[in-house]
């Protein structure tokens, strides 16, 4: 039966996304959460994923821009072009050279492909929400479809953790870090859309109810990382809109220890613990003995508990923690000898090479693995263009007199942040079922400048009888 329903809202996402520019856009805001787990036919490749993008290709050449209308212009297409060059010299290089000499088995040149497929659609999905947002009605649109498709996952997941109960929620990712970190940005980007937007928009309303499933499916992940990247960027909001709204955010973090769930605690606990605890060991019995880094650290939380500043017992960072250290470790000695990329996808074949305790681990760090296989320069061209992104956002968000665009600039302002501290310890940022919303928001979003001014002020079409409706930041005026 779930299958199913899950063909008939396939067909129907599929047939609205013909309908224009707008609705193809719409189409993929909204679904991109979900799209690896719809059905698929029969036939390699035609999978609703990509059949998604067909539609929408087949609806930017049937409905071909009018001449004369304002917007659809994509927004540091230098940059975009130079990333896209590195990329795909560094998977040229692995198609060309690479050869794996350990952990042959596990080698697999089609999937590498997928994975190059992916990042590069990341690209054009940020291309076509360029040049499908020509009016201030297309952009609320993008964003509103958007907006739903985070209620949608937030929801399925929230019942999957209050009803199902696995050990960590995966939602329609997959893979917890992952789906932390997507809920993360949704629910900073529905917190934006509360504070800046008036009680009587259906924007507001549809933020609300991601405000509420969100934080119930985002705990479900047991996500360090997610927990902590969506406090900063909340936190964020609530300084740059009203502090005394950052004021009861601290005041809540503060009392966590009282209203989170047992399980989160214990994710927490988890992070230091006593080293006859570890029931996971480095390859020699002792990551330190293979990392200066973990040496470094393990040394001074000795001197800690030694003075009594952490409680006796608590003397180790986890395993997880542990392994992604000694793997960034390694990451930096590699982009030195390799400043110009090891290759598209081959990091963990070359991990072997640089360390004796972990071997064969993907790098969990989107900027390190930037670094590595497409070299530096890629590395330097990315972080600037996310650079641009922050820069571009804030001046959004703080200087549009439209309420609806000092929402979406302010809300994309922090999903970045969210997203960017995510990226440290997960490779975000090119997958497109996790990271392909921010990519066609953010291309919607850096159109605002290019759209004609209205000819009249702004109206949010208040409800009858709603005409003294306030955003929430102004109630505590």
């Amino acid at each position: 039966m779930t299958e199913f329903v899950y063909w008939v809202i396939e067909v129907i996402l599929l047939l609205c996304a013909l309908r224009s520019r707008r609705w193809a856009m719409m189409v993929v805001a909204f679904s991109l959460p979900f799209s690896r787990r719809m059905p698929a036919f029969p036939i390699p490749l035609l999978n609703y994923q990509n059949l998604l993008f067909v539609f929408t290709l087949i609806a930017y050449a049937v409905h071909p821009k009018e001449k004369g209308v304002p917007g659809g212009r994509v927004r540091y297409v230098i940059p975009l072009a130079m990333l896209s060059l590195f990329f795909t010299a560094s998977f040229i290089n692995t198609i060309t050279t690479f050869v794996p000499r350990m952990f042959w088995r596990l080698w697999d040149p089609y999937d590498n492909v997928l994975k190059y497929k992916a990042l590069m659609m990341c690209f054009i999905i940020y291309v076509l929400a360029s040049l499908a947002v020509r009016t201030r009605d297309d952009l609320v649109a993008v964003f509103t479809a958007g907006l739903a498709g985070i209620v949608v996952e937030s929801g399925y997941t929230a019942f999957e953790y209050v009803v199902m109960r696995p050990g960590r929620v995966t939602g329609h990712l997959g893979e917890p870090n992952s789906m932390g970190a997507y809920l993360a940005c949704g629910l900073v980007l529905a917190f934006a859309t509360l504070l800046v937007l008036p009680r009587s928009s259906a924007l507001w309303r549809l933020a609300l109810v991601a405000m509420v499933a969100a934080p119930i499916a985002l705990l479900g992940t047991l996500s360090r990382g997610s927990y902590m990247s969506a406090a900063a960027g909340a936190l964020l909001l609530a300084t740059l809109i009203d502090r005394r709204i950052f004021a009861a955010g601290v005041v809540v973090l503060a009392l966590s220890p009282f209203w989170a769930p047992q399980g989160v605690k214990d994710r927490f606990n988890m992070t230091f613990h006593a080293e006859a605890q570890e029931n996971w060991r480095f390859r020699d019995g002792k990551g330190e003995e293979g990392s200066a880094v973990l040496a470094m650290i393990d040394q001074k939380l000795d001197e800690k508990a030694a003075e009594g500043e952490i409680e006796e017992g608590e003397t180790r960072l986890d395993s997880s923690i542990q392994t992604r250290l000694v793997v960034w470790e390694a990451a930096f000695r590699m982009m030195h000898d390799y400043p110009l990329g090891i290759g598209f996808g081959v990091f963990p074949w070359y991990l072997q090479y640089y360390s004796e305790v972990v071997r064969w681990k993907a790098t969990h760090n989107i900027y390190l693995r930037v670094g590595t296989e497409a070299g530096i320069p890629a590395l330097v061209v990315f972080l600037f263009m996310l650079i641009f992104f922050l820069r571009d956002a804030f001046l959004l968000g703080k200087s549009a007199t439209d309420p609806v665009v000092k929402a979406f600039g302010y809300g994309m302002l922090a999903y970045l942040v969210t997203l960017m501290i995510n990226a440290m310890s997960i490779d975000l940022f090119f997958q497109i079922d996790v990271n392909g919303q921010f990519w066609l928001f953010m291309g919607a979003l850096l159109q605002v400048p290019l759209l004609a001014p209205p000819t009249a002020p702004v109206q949010l079409s208040p409800e009858p009888g709603a005409e003294g409706v306030k955003p929430l930041y102004e109630l505590v005026r």
